[in-house]
């Protein structure tokens, strides 16, 4: 079931941090420090994790449209390109390996 505004609201913090789920991934992680937006996504077959923003200078709708595909998730070690595509890293990262492999090719 997806998350509500009002279950945001009404989330307290507890002993336990915990964590209420909405869909595709993204999640309110509430602590006793505050109420957190996070997505789960996967790259190159590794979990990985994005910090979206604290509520409620996040609202639940804008985090949405972050999931959504408007921001993508940064890839660590791969320059981002051209409106920061996934498709442009993977390209960029590859152009990359190229040049490394021709210069090693190069020393023998």
């Amino acid at each position: 079931m997806p998350l509500t505004d009002t279950a945001i609201r009404n989330a307290k913090p507890k002993d336990k941090q915990y964590k209420l789920s909405d869909e595709k991934g993204l999640y309110l992680l509430v602590k006793k420090a505050g109420k957190y937006f996070r997505l789960n996504y996967r790259f190159a077959g590794k979990r990985k994790t994005l910090a979206i923003g604290v509520y409620p200078d996040v609202t639940l709708a804008e985090a949405r449209k972050k999931r959504d595909g408007q921001v993508t998730p940064p890839s660590p070690n791969v320059e981002q390109i051209s409106k920061g595509t996934m498709a442009g890293c993977l390209f960029k990262n590859m152009q990359r390996m190229r040049s490394k492999n021709e210069r090693t090719r190069s020393l023998f």
